[in-house]
C-alpha cells in the first residue's frame, strides 16, 4: 500500500497569547489556514484583529504559544525572514519606502530574496535608478498604478499607496497573505478589481487571511469567518453559519 503524505497547512496557529502592560489582548487564538483558500478575520474594534495579523508577520512577539508556516516554528523568526518565507503582509495604514518610485518599490518586492540580502538588494535598485525597473501589471488592479511608475511612492495618494503595497505583495510570490483592511477606502470599482485579484490568488493556491469591516464584501470573497471577541476566537466556520448566528449579530452589531 502507498503510504498517505499528510500535508502541513499553509499557516498554523497555537495557543498565541499577547498583552500589553498587563491588559489581555489575544488569549489562546488557535487556527489552521489551508492553501488555496480565504478566511476573513472580522470582529468588533479592539478585538486584536490587527494584532493578531502583527504577531503571525513578526511585527510583534507573542507571549505564548506557536505560529507555523508549512509546518515550519516561525514563532520567533523575525518578520522579514518571514516574508521571505512566504508569510507577507499588507498594512492598515499604507507604508512605503522613502523616496523610491513606484516601479522600484515593486522591485524591490521582486528580487528573490535567496539570491540577495535586503541591504544588497536596496543598493541593486538605487545603481539601476538611470534605467527604471520594469513594472509589469500581473492583475487589473495593478494597471492603475501604471501611469504612476515614475512618481515617488510618498506622492502617492491614500488609495494608491494602498495599491502599491498589493503589489508588492504580489511581486514577491508569497505563499500566505495576510491582507488588513486592504479595501477600507478605496473607490467601489477599485474594491471590485481587488476583489477579483484575491480570487485569482486563492485559485493559484495561495492561502489568504484579510480583515475586513464590509460584510458584503466579506461574503463575496471568503468561504471561511474567524470571528474574534475580546481577543478569543469566539466563532469559527462557513461564512453563512459565523454571520448568521445570533450572538455574532449581537456582539459584531449591538443588535
Amino acid at each position: 500500500m502507498t503510504a498517505m503524505h499528510h500535508r502541513e497547512p499553509a499557516l498554523s496557529v497555537r495557543n498565541i497569547r499577547k498583552s500589553f502592560s498587563g491588559i489581555r489582548v489575544l488569549e489562546n487564538v488557535s487556527f489552521d489556514i489551508e492553501a488555496g483558500t480565504i478566511t476573513a478575520l472580522v470582529g468588533s474594534n479592539g478585538a486584536g484583529k490587527s494584532t493578531l495579523v502583527n504577531l503571525l508577520t513578526g511585527v510583534l512577539a507573542p507571549d505564548d504559544g506557536e505560529i507555523r508556516l508549512a509546518g515550519a516554528d516561525v514563532s520567533h523568526m523575525a518578520a522579514f525572514r518571514r516574508a521571505r518565507a512566504g508569510l507577507l503582509r499588507t498594512f492598515q495604514h499604507p507604508r512605503v519606502f522613502g523616496s523610491f518610485t513606484v516601479a522600484e518599490s515593486v522591485a524591490l518586492a521582486r528580487t528573490p530574496p535567496a539570491v540577495e540580502g535586503f541591504g544588497t538588494s536596496l543598493m541593486s535598485i538605487l545603481k539601476r535608478r538611470s534605467s527604471p525597473p520594469c513594472f509589469g501589471a500581473s492583475y487589473p488592479v495593478e494597471e492603475r498604478l501604471l501611469p504612476l511608475i515614475g512618481m515617488p511612492a510618498v506622492q502617492l495618494s491614500y488609495g494608491e499607496k494602498k495599491l502599491l503595497m498589493l503589489s508588492q505583495v504580489l511581486a514577491a510570490q508569497g505563499s500566505v497573505l495576510c491582507l488588513d483592511e486592504l479595501c477600507a477606502g478605496l473607490e467601489p470599482p477599485v474594491v471590485d478589481q481587488v476583489r477579483t485579484c484575491i480570487l485569482g490568488l486563492a485559485t493559484e493556491g495561495k492561502a489568504v487571511l484579510f480583515v475586513e469591516h464590509n460584510l458584503a464584501l466579506v461574503r463575496s470573497l471568503a468561504t471561511r469567518v474567524i470571528f474574534l471577541h475580546q481577543g478569543r476566537v469566539f466563532r469559527d466556520g462557513p461564512v453563512d453559519e459565523v454571520l448568521t448566528d445570533p450572538h455574532v449579530v449581537s456582539l459584531y452589531l449591538g443588535e
